[in-house]
């Protein structure tokens, strides 16, 4: 350093300062790298390209309401209605049915009470109509002045489960006509033209019988017209 020149010792000197890291930095920090190696730049988007909008919050999950399942329907056999197969009123030789005569025999007692059929010529079908759900074990077409007038009808039922069903019968007949009384043994209503009575009786220790009645309306002269 003796020979060379003041002049290049300071521009020499002034060089290094510049070369050297601040105070207090570690060594390299200048140079983009750090403690944990180089420090990588994020990307810059490519040149004209709009820059992207935020990605939109997704809406909060909520679960999906279960639809309602289809109602069960009623088996049409604890519509009262079907008990009937022609209107009453009709006559015995213009019901174009296939009935067998039936032989009742009834005491005085018996023709007195409300339930019992009345005095005419009662008839019965080869496949009568379903009720509840069951075969019945009577089904009477009576007819008085050989017009139909009455139909009685009667089924059995396991005494566990004949409450259930009588309850459950009478409520829809109930709804679907006018009330007339209704009891935990007993249900009667109708509409405009029919009168049903509705028993629950006694037919041994492990049955019941659910026993129909339907019957003309008083006054009612024939068959409505189509």
């Amino acid at each position: 350093m003796n020979g060379m020149p003041r002049s290049l010792l300071v521009a020499l000197l002034a060089l290094a300062a510049c070369a050297a890291p601040p105070r207090g930095m570690a060594p390299g920090a200048a140079k983009g790298t750090g403690l944990n190696g180089p420090s990588a730049a994020p990307p810059s988007p490519p040149s004209g390209a709009a820059p992207s909008a935020p990605a939109a919050a997704a809406p909060p999950a909520h679960a999906a309401a279960p639809l309602p399942g289809p109602q069960p329907v009623p088996d049409a056999s604890y519509d009262w209605h079907g008990l009937l197969p022609v209107p009453f009123g009709t006559g015995l030789h213009e019901s174009g049915l296939r009935l067998k005569e039936v032989l009742l025999f009834r005491d005085r007692a018996q023709a007195a009470e409300a339930d019992s059929p009345a005095e005419g010529d009662c008839f019965t079908l080869d496949s009568p109509p379903r009720l509840v759900g069951r075969e019945p074990y009577e089904y009477l077409l009576c007819f008085e002045h050989d017009r139909l007038q009455r139909i009685d009808t009667a089924v059995r039922l396991d005494a566990a489960e004949a409450d259930q069903v009588f309850a459950r019968a009478c409520a829809l007949w109930l709804k679907s006509g006018a009330p007339v009384a209704g009891t935990r043994d007993r249900c009667e209503g109708g509409d405009e033209r029919i009168v049903f009575r509705a028993r629950l009786e006694s037919a041994g220790e492990e049955s019941r019988s659910l026993a129909v009645t339907l019957l003309a309306v008083a006054g009612d002269a024939g068959p409505a017209a189509p």
